[in-house]
């Protein structure tokens, strides 16, 4: 269901007018999750020779971020990319609203960012029921855009990973697959539009089942230009290198066997992440050792620990 909705290919090829309504946060997940449904939903049926019309937006939303350097990456993202970008406002999702602010998150300024995260376990920087939030508002939109448009295929894209809830990863509950199908089918249930037989609505999830080094992966080889997206949870002018998205970022690339552009920016590099660079550099010279390093951390982070640590540490 996740990957093409509960209508199967059938559909994705069927319906000649549809719109992508993708949630970009200008980080590499969402926005190469809404690079891949603009190759599987309006590119490929055209190479088959089927006339589709495409309207492709990107929807970011503002709800109570401390900064935002992430809407100003997703704008970057659709224009090079050709979609449409909106910026929504809602509510903040933030607890100090409410008078109880260490009951809320990192992300809304509850409370401090972390600089670790504890596997298994909510992050503090889980936002409480954020992407239930998020999607129903997206929901709404989409069915707007499905009227303006006459389209009978909505597409919804979300960037969610398996490494969101994997074993070894701090969870977060609203990025697992059952959360999606659930989604997706609340969606249908309650539209308007699917009730009278007009259109039908599929949560686009291409990376639920994935690494996020497999979404780099994918992302170098069909022209993702990882350099124009902001991943820090800290909104300073450069990404510092040192809170658990940033970490996570830098491991990925190496799982993925690339450095990661923006490697110059970084206010602190992690030393692991230093002596990959290095050995990275040295093995392309020619060095044998330092080729066996490189795949060994490769390897490593591909199993979502970081590479060249001993025990110790």
């Amino acid at each position: 269901m996740v990957k093409n909705g509960f209508l199967g290919e059938k559909l994705m090829y069927s319906s000649q007018t549809r719109v992508i309504l993708a949630l970009v946060s200008g980080g590499i997940d969402s926005t190469t999750a809404a690079l891949h449904a603009k190759k599987q939903y309006c590119e490929m049926p055209r190479k088959d020779g089927i006339d589709v019309t495409c309207h492709l937006y990107a929807i970011s939303f503002v709800y109570g971020q401390t900064h935002s350097r992430e809407v100003e990456a997703a704008k970057r993202f659709a224009e090079k990319y050709g979609f449409k970008h909106l910026i929504v406002n809602i509510s903040p999702l933030s607890a100090k609203y409410l008078g109880l602010a260490s009951s809320g998150s990192a992300l809304t300024g509850d409370k401090p960012i972390p600089k670790i995260a504890t596997p298994g376990r909510v992050p503090e920087t889980y936002v409480p029921q954020r992407n239930m939030v998020l999607l129903a508002h997206a929901g709404s939109i989409l069915e707007m855009l499905l009227v303006a448009h006459d389209a009978y295929l909505g597409v919804i894209v979300v960037g969610f990973h398996a490494e969101d809830s994997a074993p070894g990863e701090p969870v977060y509950p609203d990025t697992r697959k059952e959360f999606v199908d659930a989604i997706e089918l609340a969606l249908n249930i309650g539209s308007g539009r699917v009730y009278e037989g007009r259109s039908r609505i599929i949560v686009h999830a291409p990376w639920v089942e994935l690494p996020k080094w497999k979404i780099i992966v994918w992302g170098i080889q069909n022209s993702m230009d990882y350099s124009i997206t902001w991943t820090c949870y800290r909104g300073g002018e450069r990404p510092c290198g040192e809170c658990p998205s940033c970490l996570h970022r830098l491991r990925s690339f190496i799982a993925a066997g690339i450095p990661d552009p923006l490697t110059e920016q970084y206010e602190h590099l992690p030393k692991w992440y230093k002596q990959w660079l290095d050995d990275n550099r040295t093995c392309r010279e020619g060095n044998v050792d330092a080729c066996k390093r490189t795949r060994n951390a490769t390897v490593v982070a591909r199993r979502g620990e970081i590479p060249y640590l001993t025990p110790s540490q």
